[in-house]
C-alpha cells in the first residue's frame, strides 16, 4: 500500500496553531518576570528614600540639640517646723538680730447726707498734716503731747499725742534731717485757722532758752488746715448721726485696710491684729433740710519685715539655726498681738511688747541667680561640690538636654531652677 506523505495526514493549520500557542506562553512568562523584578526594585527604592529621610531628621535633631540644649534643676531647700509662744520686746527700726518693726499711716474721708432736724451753735478747730524735721541731733527727739507749732503770722497748732522725731543722718557729708508726719490741731476754733501751706517753728524751745533746738527743729505743712468754724449749723438727731457715723466708719475700715495691704512694701507683713483705726467726725455745710456728715478715718499699721521676722523666730526657737536667710511658709498661722493698753497709741512709741504664737514652717532661701552662675559651663559631676557651698540646700536633681550632654549650658539663662517643698 502506498504511504501518504506526512503533510497529507495533518489538516491544514494544525502545525502553525501549536507553534503560536507556545510562543505566546513564553512571552507571558517573560512579561511576568519583568513585572516581578520591576515591583521588587520599586520597594527597594522606596526603602532607600524613607531611610534617607529618617537619617536626615535624626541628623537635624542632633544638630538642633546643640543650639537648644538646656538644664533643669529641682532644688530641695532646708525646712523646719517650729513653735513660737512668747512676748518679745520689739524696737522701731531695730537691728538685724532684734524683733523690729516700722509703721504705716493712711487717711481717707467719707461723707453721708442725712436729714437735719434742728440747729445748734458750733465751734470747731481746724486741723491738717505737717512734717516735723530734726536737724539738731542724730538721736531721736521726743516731743510731748500739746507741743506747739507756730506760723510766722502767730497762729498756733498743737499735737494731741507725744511723738518721737528720728535723728538726722549724713549723706555725702551733708546732714539729712530726720522727719515725721503728724496731725496738728488749731489752738482756737474758728475759720481764721483755715490756712494753706505754711512753715512752723516750735516756740517751746525758745521759751526754754534752747536756742539751738529752736533753730534746728522746724515743720512744714503737708496739707492745708481745714475745718475751723464758729457759728450756727443745722443739727442731726443723735440716733441718726450715730447710724451715719457707724456706716461711714465701716466703709472707711474696709477702704483703709485694702489700701494699706496694696500700698505697703511687698517685703513686709501687715497683720490684722497690728492695725489700728482712729476716727474724727465733723459736719459740713447744709443744703435745705439735709446736712452732710463727714468722717475722717486714719489707719495706723505696725509692719514687720518678712525675712527679719522669720530670722528672729528661727533664732529664738531653733537651737540648730545657722543664721541663714529664712522665710515663713504659713504666715496666716502666726498670731501677732501688740500687748498694750486700749488707750495707748502704739504707732507713737519706739518700743512695743509683741506677742508671737503659732506653729511655723520655715524654709531656707538661696541665691538662685548665683546658683545658675556657679553651675554654668560646669561638668554635671561637679553638682555635689557646687551644692556643698549652699548650706540652705539639702539636695537637688538635675536634667540636662540633650541627654548625652555631660556639662551644664555655658549661658546661665539656659538653666532653670525650681524650688521643691517636701
Amino acid at each position: 500500500m502506498d504511504r501518504k506523505p506526512l503533510h497529507d495526514i495533518l489538516t491544514p493549520g494544525d502545525g502553525p496553531r501549536r507553534s503560536k500557542r507556545s510562543a505566546t506562553s513564553q512571552t507571558q512568562v517573560r512579561e511576568v518576570e519583568r513585572e516581578r523584578k520591576k515591583r521588587g526594585g520599586g520597594i527597594f527604592q522606596n526603602w532607600k528614600i524613607w531611610g534617607g529621610i529618617l537619617l536626615g531628621v535624626a541628623l537635624f535633631g542632633f544638630l538642633l540639640s546643640f543650639f537648644f540644649g538646656d538644664a533643669r534643676i529641682s532644688v530641695h531647700p532646708k525646712q523646719a517646723t517650729t513653735f513660737v509662744n512668747g512676748t518679745f520686746s520689739a524696737q522701731k527700726n531695730g537691728g538685724d538680730r532684734k524683733l523690729s518693726y516700722q509703721t504705716i499711716s493712711l487717711e481717707r474721708t467719707e461723707t453721708k447726707e442725712v436729714r437735719a432736724t434742728g440747729e445748734e451753735d458750733v465751734e470747731e478747730r481746724a486741723s491738717g498734716k505737717i512734717v516735723v524735721f530734726n536737724s539738731f541731733s542724730s538721736d531721736s527727739q521726743r516731743l510731748i503731747r500739746n507741743t506747739r507749732f507756730q506760723t510766722p503770722e502767730g497762729l498756733v497748732y498743737r499735737i494731741r499725742d507725744s511723738i518721737s522725731v528720728p535723728g538726722f543722718t549724713r549723706e555725702d557729708g551733708e546732714i539729712a534731717p530726720g522727719s515725721l508726719e503728724v496731725t496738728v490741731y488749731a489752738d482756737e476754733p474758728g475759720e481764721e485757722y483755715n490756712i494753706g501751706l505754711a512753715d512752723f517753728k516750735l516756740p517751746g524751745f525758745k521759751d526754754a532758752g534752747l536756742k539751738e533746738q529752736y533753730e534746728d527743729f522746724y515743720a512744714r505743712s503737708k496739707t492745708s488746715m481745714t475745718g475751723g468754724f464758729i457759728g450756727v449749723r443745722k443739727s442731726v438727731e443723735e440716733g441718726e448721726l450715730a447710724r451715719a457715723r457707724a456706716e461711714l466708719q465701716e466703709t472707711l475700715r474696709n477702704d483703709l485696710r485694702n489700701a494699706a495691704q496694696s500700698e505697703k512694701p511687698e517685703s513686709f507683713y501687715l497683720f490684722e491684729e497690728s492695725i489700728y483705726y482712729t476716727f474724727e467726725a465733723s459736719q459740713r455745710e447744709s443744703e435745705g433740710d439735709n446736712a452732710f456728715v463727714e468722717e475722717k478715718g486714719t489707719l495706723h499699721g505696725i509692719l514687720f519685715e518678712k525675712e527679719a521676722l522669720a530670722r528672729f523666730i528661727a533664732q529664738e526657737t531653733l537651737a540648730s539655726y545657722d543664721g541663714g536667710r529664712v522665710e515663713i511658709l504659713n504666715p496666716s498661722e502666726l498670731s501677732v498681738r501688740i500687748e498694750i493698753g486700749e488707750t495707748e497709741r502704739p504707732w507713737t512709741l519706739n518700743e512695743l511688747p509683741v506677742s508671737l504664737e503659732g506653729e511655723i514652717r520655715l524654709v531656707w532661701n538661696y541665691d538662685e541667680a548665683q546658683l545658675k552662675e556657679d553651675l554654668a559651663g560646669k561638668d554635671k559631676a561637679a553638682l555635689p561640690t557646687i551644692l556643698s557651698g549652699y548650706q540652705s540646700i539639702e539636695r537637688a536633681e538635675v536634667v540636662v538636654r540633650p541627654f548625652w550632654a555631660q556639662a551644664f549650658p555655658e549661658n546661665p539663662e539656659e538653666i532653670s531652677v525650681s524650688r521643691i517643698l517636701d
